[in-house]
């Protein structure tokens, strides 16, 4: 008797076989825009690169929510963390800007500024990168979707005890006390969707972003701050090491 499908085997399909589609999309829009930007100033037509600027953007946006497919699939299959001892040492500082780098262009296209500021020198860490950085993108993606147009970003690294958190700061709602435990299930992302004062993110980010966190040891805080909505990445010490 054949084994059933499960969910989790099924998202990690769907994902994978979206992926060449996408690439090609982003090559030729690349070629398209290079294309554009080698004819001469009279023949290039504004509301074209406009157009390739946004078709570019919304691939970008497609591209993540691929990777969050990833992620659901990992957390539906159960799959465990990675050890930390088998990782290679780096420094958080930059996956922070690896994670805000990708974020710029879909900022600057809502004219919001993103700020990056650093408490805290975390260098030689074993921490799980990829997962690390798909949970940072997710928090920034879901500010600059939140954001009021002309705003800024805040994004921060800081110590908190023996902690290290990431904050991401915007002038966006604040997800509700009594929602902030949803924001991070499955089952809250049809509820947030549905909730004008809630926060929900594209490609069910928020989500995402704790199902990365938790792979990368550290776990996900929503909250406020001055006034000003807070999403936090907390990353615990691990056996003294940093």
């Amino acid at each position: 008797m054949t084994e059933p499908v499960t969910v989790g085997e099924l998202l990690a399909l769907l994902a994978h076989d979206l992926k060449n589609p996408l690439a090609a999309v982003l090559t030729n829009l690349a070629y398209a825009r290079g294309f554009v930007d080698a004819l001469p100033p009279e023949a290039q037509a504004e509301d074209v690169r406009e157009a390739l600027l946004d078709a570019r953007l919304a691939s970008e946006s497609v591209q993540r929510f691929v990777s969050n497919l990833e992620l659901l699939a990992i957390d539906f299959s159960g799959s465990t963390n990675l050890r930390r001892d088998s990782l290679p040492p780096l420094g958080l500082g930059s996956l922070v800007d690896e994670a805000v780098t990708r974020q710029k262009p879909h900022a600057e296209a809502r004219r919001i500024k993103i700020d990056v500021q650093s408490e805290a020198s975390v260098d030689g860490a074993r921490i799980d990168q990829d997962n690390l950085v798909r949970a940072i993108e997710n928090l920034v993606a879901n500010a600059v979707q939140h954001a009021p147009s002309g705003s800024a970003v805040l994004v921060s690294i800081a110590r908190d005890g023996s902690d290290v958190v990431v904050d991401v700061l915007d002038d966006g709602s604040q997800v509700p006390p009594e929602l902030e435990a949803a924001a991070q299930t499955a089952e809250g992302q049809v509820r947030l969707k549905a909730d004008p004062h809630a926060r929900y993110g594209r490609g069910v980010g928020l989500f995402a972003a704790a199902i990365a966190a938790r792979l990368s040891g550290g776990r996900i805080e929503l909250g406020s701050r001055g006034g000003r909505s807070q999403l936090r990445l907390r990353i615990p010490r691990h056996d003294g090491e940093w």
